[in-house]
């Protein structure tokens, strides 16, 4: 039990490893007390509900995503990338790379394409999950003409671990580092990023 809100050391580790459920107890702090200041917040289930579908809609109505994943060595990137996007609730999911049979078969709803001509078309990509060496070049192209939500993991952040500059001005833009990852970004070593999180 915690007065009013979970303290920052019960959220992250180490702390969290001594804390099983956590319940706060109100006991009379004004809420503008509470969250004055704050700048570090709790994304909770509430926070992550889905809007309420229309009986008249279809698929078109729920947005379009490319996935630009996975390679020969890394299949199953692909794959999880996929499954996730699809329980997002996104409504129309295509895929750019490299295809193995388990995608089509788990995903048959997915929509694979040869080439990539009109990014406007899309209303997020996600890119680098897999990608093993990447693509530069289409990471450039993504980076400087695509307008709307971009959201970069695994090798697209190691491609721009070495190009930093790449991101510099861009907006609408997710990154999804792990702690390797975000070492490579910042330079920083593991055990820093570990002690000053924050």
């Amino acid at each position: 039990f915690t007065v009013e809100t979970p303290k920052i050391n019960m959220l992250d580790y180490p702390g969290k490893s001594f804390c099983g459920e956590i319940i706060s107890l109100p006991i009379g702090f004004p809420t503008p007390l509470l969250i004055k200041n704050r700048h570090i917040f709790r994304v909770e289930k509430k926070d992550l509900s889905f809007p309420e579908r229309k009986r008249d809609s279809h698929k078109g109505d729920y947005g379009k995503t490319l996935i630009l994943a996975g390679s020969k060595n890394y299949p199953g990137a692909a794959l999880l990338a996929s499954g996730a996007a699809l329980k997002s609730g996104i409504g129309l999911l295509y895929y750019y790379g490299e295809v193995c049979e388990e995608i089509l078969i788990k995903y048959p709803e997915i929509i694979l394409l040869d080439k990539i001509e009109n990014l406007d078309l899309f209303d997020s990509i996600l890119a680098g999950p897999g990608w093993g060496d990447g693509n530069e070049s289409l990471l450039k192209k993504l980076i400087s003409d695509f307008s709307h939500s971009l959201i970069l993991d695994a090798d697209a952040l190691n491609l721009i671990s070495r190009k930093p500059e790449l991101l510099k001005n861009r907006k609408n833009t997710l990154l999804t580092p792990h702690l390797k990852e975000f070492s490579r970004l910042t330079g920083k070593d593991t055990d820093w990023i570990k002690k000053n999180k924050l």
